[in-house]
């Protein structure tokens, strides 16, 4: 008798555990470019996309996670969000999206300000991706490259 009444209250706390658990954010439908981290190789700003050359003077990076969550640095801050996308097509493109979680800027002066505020924008301005051999871009809802990233890790 004893060990069903245990019996019983573990099951209903793993039961009660189960259902109060937080939801999570649905994977995207297309995982291909999960996992690797990602270097930023190109930034766009109004007055132009900037390409940049990774390692020497741009240290932003992301990893989009399969569960439809990404991590990021701009070299200063580190912020997190989600994203979506749909399948890739025959050229190489998805829709997508990109939602940054709000964040405080580490960033130490005016120009690295600016920067992690181009950088947020062009997040959220992406409409799709254009999957490369050993890189992405963003596209904005005009076809517009906002940012480009390139691999860190092509053995994968």
């Amino acid at each position: 008798m004893f060990r069903s009444v245990i019996t019983a209250v573990v099951f209903s706390v793993i039961v009660a555990g189960c259902a109060t658990a937080p939801e999570r954010t649905a994977a995207p439908a297309e995982t291909s470019i999960a996992g690797p981290v990602w270097m930023l190789a190109g930034y766009a700003r109004e007055s132009g996309f900037i390409p940049l050359e990774p390692g020497h003077g741009s240290t932003a990076k992301i990893v989009l996670k399969a569960d439809g969550t990404f991590e990021a640095t701009s070299g200063w801050s580190v912020f997190s969000g989600t994203w979506k996308t749909g399948r890739f097509k025959s050229d190489n493109t998805a829709s997508a999206s990109f939602s940054p979680s709000p964040f405080r800027s580490q960033a130490g002066n005016d120009a690295a300000e600016q920067f992690e505020q181009d950088l947020i924008r062009s997040f959220r301005a992406t409409r799709s991706i254009q999957r490369g051999p050993a890189g992405i871009r963003f596209l904005n809802g005009s076809g517009s490259p906002v940012l480009d990233f390139i691999t860190m890790n092509p053995a994968r």
